[in-house]
């Protein structure tokens, strides 16, 4: 019995510590990022396998296995220390934003991916190739005229598609919002889509607010969010628009809009590009480059044109990012000092930093994090009249 216990337990334990070690120490090559990825993500699964690995090893002591099974007890007794800590940190902030913990936040299953209610075309694309979108409904009609709520997806500004979020869109439909989720032209090595993509977003815009009232939605309260390289478009779009400098195509005019948020957001593709991390860097550099056709150097007025930066005023919506601190793939620091000139342009903004994970963070849609990102900006939209 106590080789079964310590066969189980070694594997587990060997993993856990690993993964928390490199939650803990992001910047240690390979094992920092597959840390920082995977357990701040799975804190709950992780704080159980430590555990159960912990007590198996325990038990394998107890049956005489002491040198070995002693070995391995202390070993998961730390890693599930080292987890137990980033698990209660996350616990902490889900508490302060109102985000519930569940019996499912502690177990490994794949992310729900509802269906949209129904899928629209809003525009045709340079090659006259329909651009759709898919809408929540919903479940039931309130008092009165729903909030519009429109979500980019992220990838990169290379891939991605507008359901990759499907369970987080389903969610604010259920807390009342109409909700939009766009698809726009993805860049490829011979196609940049630097002055494409931001237009396309508009339009979708201008498109949701002509249709809201079919779908009992109040287009003057409209709210913005993304992810990634979504959220880069979702804040440069809305920043542009209320500053007046998003140009569309006939002239047309978008609507206003009333909150916008950011998840990992990629507001500065400059920075994006200048990242030094060694083992996602050249990846990072390489979306940039495609997404505008070159290096920045080469093609300054295009990088300029997708920072959100540039379109920073004080008529921007308010805004409520969040991130990582350990990001590999979008450097923090530029998100700081992206915040730091929008505070001196005038804009209403707020992030929130975790201590804690990497850019898939969210990807999980029963973890801490994700469950804590969406009662944020629940709170963060309703705040502002959404």
């Amino acid at each position: 019995m106590r080789v079964v216990l310590l066969v189980g337990a070694t594997p587990i334990i060997a993993v856990v510590s690993l993964l928390s070690l490199g939650a803990h120490a992001p910047r240690l090559p390979r094992v920092g990022v597959a840390g920082s990825l995977v357990l701040p993500t799975y804190s709950g699964p992780g704080l159980v396998a430590g555990v159960v690995g912990s007590l198996a090893a325990g038990a394998s002591v107890l049956l005489g296995a002491r040198r070995l099974g002693g070995a391995l007890t202390a070993m998961g007794a730390l890693a599930s220390t080292a987890t137990a800590i980033i698990f209660t940190d996350q616990l902490r902030a889900a508490r302060a934003a109102g985000a519930p913990v569940r019996a499912s936040t502690f177990a490994v299953r794949r992310s729900p991916k509802p269906l949209p209610d129904r899928t629209e075309t809003y525009a045709d694309d340079a090659d006259g190739r329909p651009l759709r979108v898919d809408v929540y409904l919903p479940p039931s009609p309130g008092a009165g005229p729903a909030p519009l709520m429109i979500y980019v997806h992220g990838g990169g500004w290379i891939q991605g598609t507008p359901d990759d979020a499907s369970a987080d869109l389903r969610w604010f439909a259920d807390h009342g919002y109409v909700v939009l989720a766009p698809e726009y032209s993805l860049a490829t090595d011979h196609r940049p889509t630097w002055d494409v993509a931001m237009p396309q977003i508009g339009m979708a815009l201008v498109w949701a607010a002509a249709n809201a009232a079919q779908w009992g939605a109040d287009s003057d309260r409209i709210v913005m969010w993304g992810g990634s390289a979504g959220a880069n478009l979702a804040l440069a779009t809305s920043y542009a628009a209320a500053a007046g400098r998003l140009v569309l195509p006939n002239g047309a005019i978008p609507p206003t809009v009333r909150a916008v948020a950011g998840e990992v957001p990629a507001v500065d593709p400059l920075t994006v590009y200048d990242n030094d991390d060694p083992e996602w860097g050249t990846a990072t550099r390489s979306m940039v480059q495609t997404y505008i056709g070159g290096s920045p150097a080469d093609h300054p007025e295009r990088i300029a044109a997708v920072r959100v930066n540039s379109y920073a005023s004080p008529a921007a919506p308010p805004t409520l990012l969040t991130a990582c601190v350990p990001d590999h793939l979008v450097p923090v620091a530029g998100i700081r000092d992206f915040v730091t000139e929008a505070e001196r342009a005038g804009v209403d903004i707020r992030a929130e930093y975790r201590r804690w994970g990497d850019h898939l963070i969210s990807a999980r849609y029963d973890g801490l994090p994700n469950q804590t990102m969406l009662h944020l900006y629940l709170r963060h939209f309703r705040a502002h009249g959404a």
